[in-house]
């Protein structure tokens, strides 16, 4: 399997907030499920942001992710609410 990495999606990448991964799922820390539901299929398919390892996060598109600041880390690292849900 061959990865293209572009200029375009390394600026994307950067431009996505950075988000504590503790407490999310196996899946949900691999874009396997929404960050939010916790819904494998379909898979979601909105970007929310990346972990400190570099995986991306999504949420589905009918779901709300609320962000919050993580108060151990610096003001930019961010973490999933327990607010977060699908929306109605």
């Amino acid at each position: 399997m061959t990865v293209s990495i572009t200029a375009a999606s390394v600026k994307s990448v950067a431009a996505l907030p950075l988000i504590d991964a503790t407490g999310l799922t196996r899946a949900q820390r691999l874009g396997r499920a929404c960050v939010s539901c916790h819904k494998r299929f379909p898979r979601p398919t909105v970007v929310v942001g990346v972990t400190g390892a570099g995986d991306s996060l999504y949420r589905c598109p009918e779901c709300i992710v609320v962000l919050e600041p993580v108060s151990s880390h610096s003001s930019r690292v961010l973490t999933v609410s327990p607010k977060s849900g699908r929306s109605s």
